[in-house]
């Protein structure tokens, strides 16, 4: 390792024993191994960057704080590292290429989110979101009017915990519109994929049950494309973005009714916010969209698509220098409102541009998931069903989310 390479890690400011410190975890969930550093040794992993030698790296933190720290040290810090799979190295390649064979195997993606973000047992499963329908801030019981066809769907995915009710909202419009034979599930690639989108044709499985992937439906769009749109499924192994609208789909519909399912997880559209352009500028972006709306379009099924999307993501959790406040989260409100605004125009472009006018400052995380429903939507009509804000009571962080529904 003459110049190593830290891999792409999630840093997490926490507190340890009263102390600061800076937790680094593989969000691509090749290891569930996690680190926490003090402020001091994370500024050195943190130049670990492929670029820089060991002796590149004494020199830098001699030049700043005018203190040598001994090879020996760097090298310890490193082989650390390594033994939990956070370089990029022979080790890390090797148990890479194991984790991809192993997954690439399986005909069924097991949940991960069930014992944590949601019950793993089926009954408690059940009772709990049902429960979010009559929260103070749920839609109240399942009776209601009947609806339009649902189109398209924005809903969360932060942990039922924080928004199940803002899920309840969404998926009691399901209730009583005329029922959907297959969602295109745009979730969020949180694990950073080369790609801009990323499928899976493997079936998923939750507590209550198998949901099928429409394999028919993704094929049609691969012949369009002519790339293998799963190339990075391993990505969908940890992602919760996909696996957080199902328990609601399954319970909305009855067990011989399940819709089936297109997974798909979007990338950040990072490169197109930098730049100033808007992402159907991007030629394999617009192909990719034009195909998907074309293969929506020829299909005899009731599709609709759903943005499984969180809006902004704000306070020092988040790398911001200081905590949440009242007349910050006035602010953030004001801001979100004003996007959802753009979004209920049903212009694609538009609500980019509303985004990236400061370049993304609140860190909105479904806004390529948001952006791919505009792009493919032919709904007319559309409706904010809610908004919240999830707040932390000491201000480290803010996560907000909303429902909407598109006839």
């Amino acid at each position: 390792m003459d110049k190593p390479k830290l891999r792409y890690i999630e840093a997490i400011p926490i507190e340890e024993e009263g102390e600061r410190r800076i937790l680094i975890r593989d969000p691509q969930n090749m290891t569930d191994k996690m680190l926490a550093l003090a402020p001091e040794a994370f500024m050195i992993v943190a130049m670990f960057d492929g670029e820089n030698s060991i002796v590149d790296v004494q020199a830098e933190i001699a030049k700043r704080f005018g203190q040598i720290v001994p090879r020996e040290t760097i090298e310890s810090m490193l082989e650390v590292l390594d033994d939990n799979l956070l370089l990029e190295s022979d080790r890390f390649r090797t148990h890479q290429k194991k984790m991809f064979e192993e997954f690439r195997s399986l005909a069924v993606r097991e949940p991960t989110c069930a014992g944590g973000a949601y019950a793993a047992d089926p009954v408690e499963l059940r009772q709990e979101i049902e429960s979010y329908f009559d929260t103070q801030d749920g839609p109240g019981s399942h009776n209601g009017e009947a609806t339009k066809p649902v189109k398209a769907l924005i809903s969360p995915h932060i942990d039922y915990v924080r928004g199940g009710h803002c899920y309840a909202h969404v998926y009691q419009k399901l209730n009583h519109a005329p029922p959907v034979d297959v969602f295109i599930i745009l979730g969020t690639g949180h694990a950073g994929p080369r790609g801009h989108y990323v499928f899976t044709k493997k079936d998923f499985e939750t507590p209550l049950g198998v949901v099928e992937t429409d394999r028919e439906f993704i094929q049609a769009l691969e012949d369009k494309i002519g790339n293998d749109l799963c190339e990075e499924e391993f990505i969908h192994k940890g992602e919760h973005s996909v696996e957080l609208q199902l328990t609601f789909i399954q319970l909305t519909y009855e067990e011989t009714q399940c819709p089936k399912i297109v997974p798909i997880l979007c990338g950040g559209f990072h490169e197109a916010i930098k730049d100033g352009k808007v992402p159907a500028e991007v030629p394999e972006v617009k192909r990719f969209l034009d195909a998907l709306k074309e293969t929506i379009a020829e299909s005899e099924k009731r599709v609709c698509v759903l943005a499984s999307a969180d809006l902004a993501h704000v306070g020092p959790r988040f790398g911001d220098e200081k905590p949440v406040d009242g007349n910050f989260l006035r602010w953030l409100e004001s801001e979100d409102l004003e996007m959802l605004d753009v979004v209920q125009d049903l212009k694609a472009e538009d609500f980019f541009r509303n985004v990236q006018k400061d370049t993304d400052r609140r860190r909105v995380c479904g806004l390529a998931s948001i952006y791919t429903l505009l792009s493919v939507t032919d709904a007319e009509e559309v409706e904010l069903l809610k908004y919240s804000q999830a707040t932390d009571p000491s201000g480290e962080q803010c996560v907000t989310f909303c429902g909407m529904t598109f006839h």
